[in-house]
């Protein structure tokens, strides 16, 4: 026998009091739905600052009794001009790991901290310079390019430097001080790039724009004795802000 008029009304308002619970799958918002949203636009953030056990950095020297030498375990990441007899160059070259980044992804923006190192004379004992930066002989203006060829920590000198590239470099002003941190580099360009083309992108290079003697920049490498001085790059994923 069907059941009677009531029972049937009881039935249709259960019915509607399970679509319109909060417990169903489609709930309407609620406290939790809002922290999930909240979750989805919160900024995604990849810092990556390695030590000597896994960091990639070296400086490369250009004279003519340094230019095979390698000088991967040293804490200094440099770029400059000097003399030692016969006047030489240096180019820095450093690494960071982007395996952690998601594979075609576009990103929001990615910045670059490089602090000054002031423990090391290197060759400028002689010349009555402090450590840190340099601008005697004018300004030390320096450049970051894209490094384009393999390169070894442990092996590469100036015979063997990578090639580079201009394309979407970054050009930073000359130091005010010997002790001053660039600690807040836009390098979204390269970054992305790296990312787009990783089998011709290999780190960067850091280069003065005009190699005049007696001019250097000179920063912490990831060999450096304080972890809070090694480069770091911090990467923030499109959407995330």
């Amino acid at each position: 026998m069907p059941p009677s008029l009531p029972i049937r009304w009881l039935l249709v308002s259960a019915v509607l009091h399970a679509a319109c619970s909060p417990t169903n799958s489609a709930r309407s918002p609620t406290k939790d739905g809002a922290q999930d949203l909240a979750q989805a636009h919160r900024p995604t953030r990849i810092v990556l600052q390695p030590g000597p056990a896994d960091g990639k950095d070296t400086f490369i020297h250009s004279g003519s009794r340094s230019r095979r030498n390698n000088y991967g375990n040293r804490i200094e990441l440099t770029a400059g001009a000097w003399t030692a007899g016969d006047p030489f160059v240096l180019h820095g070259l450093f690494d960071f790991n982007l395996s952690s980044v998601p594979a075609k992804i576009r990103i929001h923006e990615a910045r670059l901290a490089l602090h000054a190192e002031l423990t090391s004379m290197m060759w400028r004992m002689g010349n009555n310079q402090p450590p840190g930066h340099s601008t005697l002989s004018g300004s030390n203006t320096f450049s970051l390019r894209r490094v384009t060829s393999p390169w070894q920590e442990s092996t590469v000198s100036w015979d063997t430097k990578p090639s580079t590239t201009p394309v979407d470099e970054v050009v930073l002003p000359a130091s005010k001080a010997p002790d001053q941190n660039y600690l807040d580099i836009d390098v979204t360009g390269l970054v992305q790039t790296m990312l787009d083309d990783p089998q011709n992108s290999h780190g960067f290079s850091l280069q003065l724009v005009t190699e005049d003697p007696y001019r250097q920049v000179i920063f912490a490498s990831s060999d450096h004795p304080d972890a809070t001085l090694r480069p770091r790059l911090e990467i923030v994923l499109e959407g995330g802000e």
